[in-house]
């Protein structure tokens, strides 16, 4: 038997929606005329879970969310005016389609309305999985049409949908189902602090390949302070920010339309700041929090000052001006930094902690860098004499020399030879609940000799009610989920960051499932980290089957270190060559000096040979003519023996 056509269905489903709407109607009238005032509305809330079941709506899950029978019956009767609306808006399609109908092809069916699909509200549901890794079972199908709409012959071809801005495919597939009038891609969007753009990059980048339907999760790396005045004011979903929401934001929440009403701080990260410099010579430099507040408010203008002298056990630094690198906007650095010196120096930093840099601060300040990340490093590194603040792990990556500083124990140190999870630990343990206010939790200088005093927390800032947006409120949960995912968790040293310690890490999951209240017409999102046949393809499912970005952005990592590792490597070896050769030139040097000395010695030696030789030939030459001439007594002798001789 053929399956029934499309404007059987519709006429079903229109018959199925006025049974109901007239059940509604006598609950109303008979709770209206006072007799059986109980039975009535339980009448009433009985046929408004009639209405909400049929639209394939789970009542558990809306009692859950703290709905009554009142607002029961309200989600009926717009289950209704919506079903309604749809049914109307496609008559006139089913009128074409007849007028259309060929001569002699299957005969039409005698109800003239169209298919009217499922209202907007009309979701199958699925119950929510108990842990991150299950998969949603399979949703309850709607209810079958009646009988008589079953006998009717199939509609010779259905209507093409509307392609949507993902592709033909976006929004099939079995699971729940996509209402229509839905958007896709389903996104949220946000701004904030510059430090984080890579990592919701990519978060964004592998929902966008694991997602099934589209998704889209959109940041601008605006600065802690403008990223928290965009949430408050209600134009993004969300927000960043290493700092929580400052009282002037409370002040402001609710002011107008479109504001948030409240807010829920949910980190997923900590990230250490540190003062950097650059004063040539100077590796191993230590500033007191006074010195540092002093230098910062303009007092100390000199690195030649005394107290800088002092606190490094009397080493005399040149008399150059200190220039101060200063972001424009406001940043969770600065924060961090004025929080540090307020708690530390409150004597000499009177001001509270502020993400802005105060006006009171006079030092010789550079041009101010807009954003607090690489900008910022790369104007400390460039300015010889300079001094600035930055996340820890960007001062690293440029070369920076970075500044020790005292924590609340007396102790000197620098981010490198802290402990890393010490900070950490204090905080998620003194840590607020997520829905709380956040202005007076004590952040920066926690005690510990091993403690680094400027270790602040990365939160999202989420509105706790979303229900008046199903669809990114379901998006935004499921961004939270997976920023507190194990594999998120494993990553963040890759951007600089700290996991949460395993004790925060899981009382921070526990409170963010409930964190952020979203209407349960739309789908709870699940997400699929092994496979599970069938209900991993289903929609609302981010399966990491379909493959991660990460994998290829390691490949990237890894052959860039091995590039760099292999040069570092031949940079050696050819440092080596050149030591060896010097040391052989060196000795060469020496062998020819002494070659050298033996030559002209050997020179001398023959020299004062040849003279010798030369004074004892002369000697012997004379003795021989001495020997050959007379004596002259032998010739006075011979003339007087022969007197006559001549």
């Amino acid at each position: 038997m053929r399956p029934a056509p499309r404007a059987a269905r519709a006429a079903a489903w229109a018959l199925l929606m006025l049974v109901l709407a007239a059940r509604c109607a006598r609950a109303q009238e008979a709770a209206a005329g006072g007799g059986g005032g109980r039975r009535a509305a339980r009448k009433a809330e009985a046929d408004a879970i009639a209405v909400l079941q049929a639209a394939g709506i789970d009542i558990q899950e809306l009692r859950n969310a703290g709905m009554t029978a009142a607002d029961l019956e309200s989600l009926a009767k717009d289950v209704l005016a919506e079903a309604a609306a749809a049914q109307e808006a496609a008559e006139p399609g089913a009128a074409r389609a007849a007028e259309q109908q060929p001569q002699g092809g299957p005969a039409a069916a005698p109800a003239p309305e169209a298919a009217a699909p499922p209202p907007a509200a009309a979701v199958a549901m699925a119950p929510a999985p108990p842990a991150r890794p299950m998969i949603e079972p399979a949703p309850t199908p709607p209810p079958a049409p009646p009988a008589a709409a079953q006998q009717q012959p199939e509609e010779a071809e259905k209507p093409k949908p509307s392609p949507s801005p993902a592709g033909p495919s976006a929004a099939a597939g079995p699971g729940p189902a996509i209402p229509p009038g839905v958007s896709l891609p389903i996104s949220v969007h946000g701004s904030g602090a510059v430090g984080a753009a890579a990592l919701i990059g990519r978060l964004n980048e592998d929902f966008q390949l694991r997602a099934r339907p589209s998704v889209r999760v959109t940041y601008r790396a605006t600065g802690d302070t403008v990223g928290q005045k965009e949430f408050v004011a209600g134009v993004n979903d969300y927000a960043i920010s290493d700092y929580p929401l400052t009282p002037a934001g409370y002040r402001q929440m609710g002011d107008g339309p479109g504001n948030r009403t409240a807010l829920a701080h949910i980190p997923f990260a900590f990230v250490p700041v540190s003062v950097f410099h650059s004063v040539p010579g100077a590796k191993g430099l230590t500033l007191f929090p006074c010195t540092l507040a002093k230098i910062l408010k303009g007092d100390i203008k000199s690195w030649s000052n005394w107290e800088i002298s002092r606190d490094n056990d009397g080493t005399k630094f040149a008399e150059k001006p200190i220039l101060l690198v200063v972001p424009r906007n406001g940043s969770g650095a600065t924060w961090g930094v004025t929080s540090y010196l307020h708690k530390a120096c409150p004597e000499v930093w009177t001001s509270a902690a502020s993400a802005d840099w105060p006006a009171s601060a006079a030092g010789t300040v550079a041009p101010p860098v807009n954003g607090s990340g690489d900008a910022v490093v790369a104007a400390i590194g460039s300015a010889p004499y300079s001094l600035g603040w930055a996340q820890s792990s960007e001062g690293y990556g440029a070369g920076l020399a970075e500044v020790a500083l005292r924590n609340a124990d007396n102790a000197t140190l620098t981010a490198k030879t802290s402990d890393p999870d010490a900070a950490p630990q204090r905080l998620g343990a003194a840590m607020p609940q997520l829905n709380a206010d956040w202005t007076d939790f004590q952040i920066t200088n926690l005690p510990g000799k091993k403690t680094w005093p400027i270790t602040l927390p990365v939160m999202l800032l989420a509105p706790t009610d979303m229900f008046m947006r199903p669809f990114p409120g379901r998006l935004l949960q499921a961004v939270v989920t997976q920023l507190l995912s194990d594999e998120v968790q494993g990553s963040l040293q890759d951007f600089g960051y700290i996991a949460l310690p395993n004790a925060t890490l899981k009382a921070v999951r526990q409170q963010a499932e409930g964190a952020i209240k979203a209407n349960p017409v739309a789908p709870k999102w699940t997400f699929e980290d092994e496979t599970e046949p069938v209900k991993g393809s289903y929609n609302f499912v981010i399966s990491k089957m379909r493959g991660t970005w990460a994998p290829a952005a390691a490949a990237a990592a890894s052959d860039a270190a091995a590039g760099v590792a292999g040069a570092e490597e031949a940079l050696a070896a050819a440092r080596k060559d050149i030591d060896s050769l010097r040391a052989s030139a060196k000795r060469d040097k020496i062998l020819y000096i002494a070659l050298g000395a033996t030559g002209a010695g050997l020179g001398l030696l023959g020299l004062l040979t040849a003279i010798g030789t030369a004074i004892g030939a002369h000697r012997a030459i004379r003795r021989s003519r001495f020997d050959r001439v007379p004596p002259i007594r032998a010739i006075s002798k011979t003339y007087e023996d022969a007197p006559y001789a001549v």
